[in-house]
């Protein structure tokens, strides 16, 4: 794997298309199908760097393929990133978020 082609967020990578087709030995096209047709959830199993770049959990998208006859094992991954997101972590005790 290429390092230039990933991306480390909260401890996952994330590919652009080319090298996650590599990694998982899908073509382009089949995920891009995947993508479009809501397989592959937006936000979770890849999200829009920019207004032309689209980058892959490759931790996530891995799992979907492993488990896609075990559902709620996927889901279980799905929400463990989910809590590693920053957005995810609860405040501290005694600390307000100011809004």
């Amino acid at each position: 794997m290429s390092d230039r082609n990933q991306k480390v967020v909260c401890n996952y990578t994330f590919a652009k298309v080319g090298e996650m087709a590599k990694i998982v030995g899908l073509s382009r096209k089949t995920l891009q199908r995947m993508r479009t047709s809501g397989e592959l959830q937006e936000r979770i199993h890849w999200i829009k760097f920019n207004k032309t770049r689209i980058l892959y959990n490759v931790q996530l998208v891995i799992d979907k393929l492993q488990n896609s006859n075990a559902p709620q094992l996927h889901h279980r991954a799905i929400n463990n990133y989910l809590m590693s997101l920053p957005s995810y972590q609860s405040e501290k005790k005694g600390r307000k978020l100011r809004g």
